[in-house]
């Protein structure tokens, strides 16, 4: 049976099982990179309770479970909401009008009694059993980079198109987004392009301008249905994100959209989230263009739960497999162990484990934290080998630096209303990935798609610090400042089939690495990346913004080739679409 027809068949025996029982309205998700994220956790961390409506480590959000947490937030009077606070408030209560009363209080006559009769929407219609909304996406920016060639310093980036959602019968939900994109990349971002194939966070495209711009189309959508008031399924083609922190070590949305079937259950104070999702295993550039490219395919589960009002933990699991024209149908239990599925088949297939937490605390800050286990291997012969005469054990608590002492570790910190000025929020979080992390033995069951990493965007053998300010005086301006210090060990560069550990798309196998043991964090070519960005955000209207941004990054290598520095000064108008960064 192939992936397709088993995904057909799996979605079409749902939606006629959902067609004979009873069904509750599933609402559509606030898109990554939308200012409504960073509202929503701000305002979850200074009530100082976690929400049972939605979990925040499940991203993105989902609109209705936002607008009951504001609604509750908006009953707390001892919540210290500031002026703007409140203005925020507003707005993302507008923003998702079909979850709330007062949301619909801001509809008007409109534009000839047709156009942004609502603020938030251009076109919209709320009536029984059907709700639409359609909005026109819309981005220009405009910027020059320090370039010794002045052909290659303007830099300029296009994106237009529009975003759907709506709902029928309140049964039916479904969301679309679609652009055209035209980006003229800042030096650093189109060598990754050149190296990878791919637009970061997209896949394929077309180049232009000599080779140092990418055209490329976007489409991504879903559908929402729920079988009770706990239980939800989503199928579509988006990205997902799991953990708290900017980045995340389970789960990102930094690599292209995916098609996934999502089920989630939500119940008391636990959330419990099986996505299976089919993956592209590699893509070699525009010579496969008509080709079939290959395909893998992925089972995630992940539980949280919040003990108390002001402590979460999770645990996550999450396998990646390939096999020839049929897909693996035990990893289809949504509630099994998948290590001792995978060893029950025989191994083949990557296996990895995770455990997250988060803390709030005096309603000002939030502690939070990952840890991701890759090959759980407590004691495995096959690290054994002989050293000068001296046996060495392998195994996750290898005291010898074993290679396969593949993990992962994130620790975070947010503070808001920092040193008692209103709506100042700081951020920091330090990130650990040993070398390998993430790769495979096999040359398709790594953990990326469509040539990007899944998790950390560097990649493997990476240890990084991450610095974010943000400063919002109004509801309308916006402050942000970001520094990311990061260090790695590189690869040669020329050599295909090696790597020191940051590589994860290189096979795992003896000859492509230096060594068994004595494996250490940045071994290689070490180079240091320090990356900052600050960007000044006005909206006149709502969900439209006019950004000032200035970026400063600079990477220094023991290997020269990996030597660079730039300025980067822009402005941009972007309507209905988040503001995009390159961090990597």
């Amino acid at each position: 049976m192939s992936m397709r027809r088993f995904i057909s068949s799996i979605c079409l025996i749902t939606l006629l099982l959902l067609s004979v029982t009873s069904v509750v309205a599933q609402s559509s998700n606030i898109p990554f990179g939308h200012e409504s994220n960073d509202i929503v956790n701000r305002l979850e961390i200074k009530s100082g309770e976690l929400s049972d409506e939605f979990h925040a480590v499940h991203k993105p959000y989902d609109r209705k479970g936002v607008s009951a947490f504001l609604s509750k937030i908006d009953t707390l009077s001892d919540t210290e909401l500031t002026e703007v606070d409140l203005d925020l408030l507003d707005y993302v209560y507008r923003d998702n009008m079909e979850w709330s009363e007062r949301g619909r209080s801001y509809t008007k006559r409109g534009i000839f009694k047709t156009f942004y009769r609502h603020p938030a929407h251009f076109l919209h219609a709320d009536v029984p059993n059907f709700q639409i909304m359609l909005n026109p996406v819309v981005g220009v920016r405009l910027g020059m980079e320090t370039q010794e060639d002045a052909a290659k310093r303007s830099k300029l980036y296009r994106t237009y198109g529009f975003e759907l959602r709506g709902q029928i019968d309140d049964f039916f939900g479904f969301y679309a987004y679609v652009t055209d994109n035209q980006d003229i990349y800042p030096e650093y971002v189109r060598q990754w392009v050149e190296d990878n194939n791919v637009v970061p966070g997209a896949g394929y495209h077309k180049r232009f301008r000599n080779n140092t711009g990418s055209d490329y189309f976007q489409a991504r959508g879903y559908v929402t249905f729920s079988a009770t008031d706990h239980v939800h399924f989503q199928f579509g083609y988006d990205k997902n994100k799991i953990g708290y922190g900017y980045r995340s070590l389970f789960l990102s949305e930094f690599s292209n959209d995916y098609l996934f079937f999502k089920i989630n259950a939500r119940v008391w104070k636990i959330n419990y989230q099986t996505i299976f999702a089919q993956l592209v295993s590699k893509y070699g550039g525009p010579s496969q263009l008509d080709e079939n490219l290959e395909r893998k395919y992925a089972a995630i589960h992940h539980i949280s739960w919040n003990i108390g009002k002001h402590f979460n933990m999770g645990v996550f699991e999450a396998v990646v497999f390939a096999r020839p024209d049929v897909f693996e149908l035990q990893y289809l239990n949504p509630l099994i162990f998948y290590r001792s599925i995978e060893q029950a088949v025989g191994s083949p297939d990557n296996a990895m484990i995770g455990f997250d937490f988060r803390a709030l605390i005096a309603r000002r800050i939030s502690i939070y934290g990952q840890y991701l286990i890759d090959e759980l291997n407590f004691g495995n012969e096959l690290g054994t080998v002989n050293d000068n005469g001296t046996t060495l054990e392998g195994g996750l608590f290898s005291p010898n630096k074993w290679w396969g002492t593949k993990f992962a570790a994130q620790l975070g910190l947010e503070y808001v209303d920092a040193f008692g000025l209103g709506n100042l929020d700081l951020q920091l979080e330090a990130n650990f990935i040993r070398p390998y992390a993430y790769g495979h033995s096999s040359e398709i069951a790594n953990w990326s798609h469509y040539n990007q990493p899944l998790a950390h965007p560097m990649g493997s053998n990476v240890s990084e610090l991450i610095a974010i300010v943000k400063y919002q005086p109004l509801q309308q301006l916006r402050f942000n400042a970001k520094f990311i210090h990061s260090k790695y060990g590189a690869d040669d560069g020329v050599t295909e089939d090696f790597t020191y550990g940051n590589n994860i798309f290189v096979t795992q196998v003896p000859e492509n690495r230096p060594n068994e043991f004595g494996v250490n964090i940045h071994q290689g070519f070490l180079t240091k990346i320090n990356h900052l960005e600050c960007r000044a955000s006005y909206q006149p209207w709502h969900n439209l913004y006019v950004d000032l941004i200035y970026e400063f990054r600079k990477s220094k290598s023991e290997l020269a080739s990996l030597n660079t520095q730039t300025h980067f000064i822009s402005g941009a108008v972007r309507f209905n679409i988040p503001h995009k960064s390159f961090d990597f």
